[in-house]
């Protein structure tokens, strides 16, 4: 799990994520993203349909990446994964890239700068 210590630092991993997977994240080997949406502020969200390469099977689901407050304050990092289409066996095979690289691009957020760190934090007050 990961965990995020302030409701600023969960929003600023959210817009950093967000910029990812419209961006650079977009178009991976293994998937394309299709659509984002905005960072939801209150509830502390967003999501993305994606589709799973190679695009003949069909393979499409709705991903809601979440932070959500815990007991102790902190705010614990969720992703739902919502198949769409495409068969369910392939769907869980093929989903592991998907899933890897969401997971790099977080542990990645403890490695930027504390300059850059800033910069989405300060995008992220505007939205919570």
């Amino acid at each position: 799990p990961f965990r995020a210590t302030t409701r600023d630092e969960a929003g600023g991993i959210l817009v950093y994520l967000k910029e990812y997977f419209s961006e650079l994240g977009a178009i991976r080997p293994a998937y394309r993203v299709l659509r984002v949406s905005d960072v939801d502020g209150k509830n502390l969200s967003f999501s993305l349909h994606v589709m799973l390469i190679p695009s003949e099977l069909g393979i499409s689901q709705k991903v809601t990446l979440q932070e959500t407050v815990q007991k102790d304050g902190t705010f614990l990092f969720t992703m739902t994964i919502e198949r769409e289409g495409g068969d369910y066996n392939q769907w869980r095979i093929r989903n592991y890239y998907f899933i890897d690289d969401v997971r790099k691009q977080i542990l990645l957020w403890r490695s930027l700068s504390t300059d850059e760190r800033k910069k989405y934090l300060a995008r992220a007050v505007t939205l919570i």
